[in-house]
């Protein structure tokens, strides 16, 4: 009898831990995809003002702020929780956005190198945010329908 009771205990264990190791994963991905939901609406969001700016020559009147990935930074080491299926999009999402923020870390090493003048780096910009838009614009829609992250309305 105590064979089966260790057994059963063995079994229920195994049984937890796939269950928390599934809700785990879940969980990872979830909150991943909704970062990613969030700033694929700000993102093309900026890059409608950018166009603004630069038909108005308003550019550099305009702090660039860093598009904040605080999940993904959080989680990078917990990669391997992330759903298979969309893994290798949610990386390459995020790479491209962290070569975005670079480029607007180099802004003002831009600007003087070339005596102030930032015409190169507007234009490289824009066909940067305008690549991630297109890019990645509808790349999560499954994901977001996956994982119950659909927008509402």
């Amino acid at each position: 009898m105590e064979v089966y009771a260790a057994i059963a205990a063995g079994l229920f264990g195994l049984f937890m831990f796939l269950i928390t190791k599934y809700l785990e994963r879940q969980s990872v991905t979830k909150a991943l995809l909704a970062e990613i939901q969030r700033l694929m609406v700000v993102i093309p969001e900026h890059l409608g003002h950018w166009k603004k700016w630069m038909d108005k020559g308003e550019t550099q009147k305009h702090p660039l702020i860093p598009f904040s990935c605080d999940v993904y930074a959080k989680h990078i080491e917990n990669l391997g929780l992330v759903d298979r299926k969309y893994v290798g999009s949610i990386v390459k999402f995020y790479g491209y956005l962290k070569f975005v923020n670079s480029l607007q870390e180099a802004q003002a090493k831009e600007r003087e190198l070339n005596e102030n003048n930032s015409e190169s780096f507007k234009y490289e910009y824009n066909a940067s945010l305008e690549r991630l838009v297109k890019d990645f614009g509808n790349a999560f829609n499954n994901a977001f329908k996956d994982y119950g992250l659909l927008k509402k309305g």
